[in-house]
């Protein structure tokens, strides 16, 4: 008798070749395109947080630094001493910056007992303290701040010079003036009409002379080194100096003038607007300090001067320079970012202004 028998062993089934089709691994690549696209932003917009809180902070504790220095000599350090230049000559040189007199106070003494007062800080003496890394001068959105080589000479230091570059000034005001007489610097009156911040040059400014109020009364602003061209990085923003485009800025510009400007061209007003201006490498504004010690971000559509995009001239300004008094166009009132910059102006703000 025959049998029927069953060959297939019970629970085996026919399986198919393991893998992905094409269309699968297809939505597979798209779905990770999208996550990316998502998270991407999202990772540098955190990054950037974090950077601005720590530009931020480093405002905060270069603030606390003026206010100790006013506290201990009742006037806040010197915007831009000035004493006979390098070689003993009878020229008249500017000399340490307000940074380099508040060393003391950002925990650098050692840095400020190397200096020898008598001689003017660009001498080769005080290489040392032209490159000394301080990370409290340097926004982390900066990419370009920081010591670097410097390809030329600094005075009678002519090899090696480093420099720090800072992305940090503090305010000078509206606008600065080189006229100076050659021993009573002070003496000079378009010098002194330009002497609108808290700190220009040979300022001796007392929290009582900031007659608009330390909490409408910028200290402290972002300068920005990584905005300059590449002819334009060696010669400015040196933090030890108190040239007006190192360590002194004016609000003479509006905020962030590169955005405003058609031009990044090493010649005229273009150049003056991007080296002694407030900028920043965060996104719609800067971060200041004020008098009163508070940091807040200023938006670079805050009211302010109006510019020409092709030339960088000051629509507000009718006549003079950095050698003559600026005379302004009465007709163009200042804006809200240049009265924040002004110690006595008498301006009258509304808290939601800024």
């Amino acid at each position: 008798m025959s049998r029927l028998v069953n060959r297939s062993r019970p629970g085996r089934t026919s399986r198919r070749p393991s893998g992905f089709t094409l269309i699968e691994l297809l939505v597979v690549i798209a779905i990770i395109a999208v996550l990316i696209g998502l998270l991407l932003p999202a990772v540098q917009a955190a990054r950037e947080a974090a950077r601005r809180m720590q530009c931020n902070n480093n405002l905060k504790q270069l603030a606390l630094a003026m206010h100790n220095y006013e506290g201990n000599n009742t006037v806040f350090p010197m915007g831009a001493p000035t004493m006979v230049y390098y070689d003993r000559s009878t020229s008249i040189n500017i000399n340490h910056s307000p940074f380099v007199a508040a060393l003391p106070y950002l925990e650098q003494q050692a840095v400020y007992n190397s200096i020898n007062f008598s001689l003017n800080i660009y001498r080769s003496s005080h290489a040392t303290v032209h490159r000394i890394g301080i990370n409290m001068l340097i926004c982390p959105s900066d990419g370009e701040a920081g010591v670097r080589d410097y390809n030329g000479s600094i005075q009678d230091n002519t090899s090696n010079v480093k420099v720090l570059f800072s992305s940090y000034a503090t305010c000078a005001g509206l606008w600065f003036n080189w006229t100076r007489g050659t021993t009573s610097p002070n003496t000079n009156t378009d010098f002194r009409a330009a002497a609108t911040g808290i700190f220009y040059t040979n300022s001796a400014t007392k929290l009582a002379d900031i007659t608009d109020g330390t909490s409408n009364t910028i200290l402290i602003g972002e300068r920005a080194h990584s905005i300059l061209p590449l002819a334009e990085r060696q010669e400015w923003h040196w933090w030890f100096d108190a040239y007006y485009g190192d360590a002194l800025i004016t609000s003479l510009y509006p905020i962030n003038p590169m955005r405003k400007l058609k031009t990044t061209t090493s010649s005229g007003s273009a150049s003056s607007a991007l080296t002694d201006s407030f900028s920043s490498m965060h996104p719609g504004g800067v971060n200041v300090a004020f008098t009163d010690g508070s940091v807040r971000f200023l938006k670079e559509t805050i009211s302010s001067w109006p510019v020409v995009p092709q030339t960088g001239q000051v629509l507000a300004v009718v006549s003079g320079g950095q050698n003559t008094a600026y005379v302004l166009d009465p007709a163009i009132p200042l804006g809200v970012f240049q009265a924040l910059t002004t110690r006595r102006g008498g301006e009258i703000l509304s808290a939601d202004a800024f």
